[in-house]
């Protein structure tokens, strides 16, 4: 076969995430070239990448043929030949040789038919994926939350033309909801780390519908769709000239809209600039006292504040549109990489301090679990209740979720706390947490 250098460096480098570093099968160490794509398989995520000149069956070590196609200017034409169970890359009076496996062990990538399919903005899917991923949770004991859940937006005022991703940890919940149609009952619960390869493959090989395009204008509008092929264990994705295969996480997702608080006793509502400014302002005494944040609000403003007992105290105040008075405290981390990509007000709702806090803009919605602090007008010496009840920490490890449970939780079981007085907030402790129920 014969192909310009700079398509083939494209396309091994768009399938290189894929490619195990250390295979259990030998023959998915290496990229298949064979009936017009590229390929490459984990055994748990395979891609594939049109690529018309590749009609040979061959396989070929991705870094060693990069760093050989590096050293070739993108325009030059290689010509790639069959030697054994090997193959030669010859480029002018540039020659590779490598010695591979047998194409046909490579593993076969297709699955058939699928129950269900659907068509998607891609631009607004994958920036809700990777929107709610960091909320996520890291650690893969917990195993339906360690994954991105997709599905039918739930609740009673939805009309089945909106489609949620959600993400939670334990400490913080996050909802991006967007237009379109999942048909199917069962959400999609995909692996977390397989939405950063779908972010990474959609920033790079996704090409827009170009139907009806004429001039640049409509050619900056243009949507990028995505096709979304799936049954029960499997989802396939279509972009561009790349074709994904992920295999879904089995299990049932907690029941995300029993966890969204609904009563509140006050909301604040400010224009995320001014909420940046001054959170930057009391950035960095907040990480010398365990992120502790203290929002306060009253009238017409609301007041940002953080202390730290070797250092100081530091305070900001931004205009606000207020409800009624209220006061809460959140870790700044959570804050930060929730406002970090919006633009416009924000509004958080809150019933007590010791309750989830909720976030909205627009389409997103965030709940994040509270930070308990001593606050300056509570009384000298009054004894706070320490633990938190955790957000959507609701999957014991390897373990999934009955969605049937009621979402208020249970005060009254065994394993509450008794109650501790607070110390200044300087180096507060992680305690054991009672989780909310879904």
């Amino acid at each position: 076969m014969e192909i310009q250098v700079s398509k083939l460096r494209e396309a091994l480098k768009l399938l290189e995430p894929v490619v195990p570093k250390k295979a259990t099968v030998k023959s998915i160490g290496y990229v298949y070239l064979g009936n017009g794509r590229a390929m490459a398989t984990n055994l748990e995520i395979a891609v594939k990448v049109d690529l018309p000149e590749a009609s040979e069956k061959m396989l070929i070590p991705v870094m060693a043929a990069l760093d050989f196609l590096e050293t070739i200017p993108g325009h030059r034409i290689v010509t790639i030949t069959v030697k054994g169970k090997g193959a030669v890359l010859t480029s002018g009076t540039m020659e590779a040789e490598f010695t591979t496996e047998d194409p046909d062990d490579f593993p076969p990538l297709d699955r058939g038919e699928f129950e269900h399919d659907a068509v998607l903005n891609g631009e607004a899917l994958v920036k809700a994926l990777v929107t709610v991923w960091d909320c996520s949770a890291k650690e893969d004991t917990r195993v339906v939350l360690h994954a991105v859940c997709l599905s039918k937006t739930l609740g009673t005022e939805t009309t089945g033309d909106e489609i949620s991703a959600v993400g939670a940890d334990g400490f913080q919940l996050a909802v991006e909801k967007i237009q379109g149609k999942l048909p199917g009952d069962r959400p999609l619960i995909i692996p977390r780390e397989t939405v950063k390869l779908i972010e990474r493959l959609w920033s790079k090989a996704a090409a827009p519908d170009l139907t009806g395009v004429e001039t640049p204008a409509q050619l900056a509008m243009a949507k990028r769709p995505i096709r979304l092929e799936y049954n029960s264990d499997a989802l396939q994705l279509h972009f561009g000239r790349v074709t994904m295969l992920v295999k879904l996480i089995q299990g049932t997702y907690p029941n995300y809209s029993q966890l969204i608080p609904t009563n509140f006793t006050s909301t604040v509502t400010v224009w995320v600039e001014d909420f940046k400014r001054v959170l930057k302002a009391v950035g960095k005494l907040a990480k010398n006292s365990s992120g502790i944040t203290r929002l306060e609000w009253a009238e017409n403003h609301l007041k940002v504040s953080a202390r730290a007992e070797e250092y100081g105290s530091s305070s900001g105040t931004i205009a606000a549109k207020c409800t009624s008075p209220g006061k809460i405290a959140f870790n700044i981390t959570y804050l930060e990489n929730w406002l970090a990509p919006l633009q416009g007000e924000v509004t958080i709702s809150m019933d007590k301090a010791d309750s989830p806090g909720l976030f909205s803009h627009r389409m997103s919605i965030r709940v994040i679990m509270p930070m308990f602090v001593q606050w300056d007008d509570d009384v000298k010496g009054q004894k706070t209740e320490v633990p938190a009840t955790q957000v959507a920490d609701t999957v014991p490890n390897n373990v999934s979720t009955d969605t049937s449970s009621d979402a208020s939780g249970d005060d009254s079981g065994d394993g509450q706390e008794p109650k501790k007085e607070v110390k200044e907030e300087t180096k507060p402790k992680r305690r054991n947490r009672k989780a909310v129920k879904a």
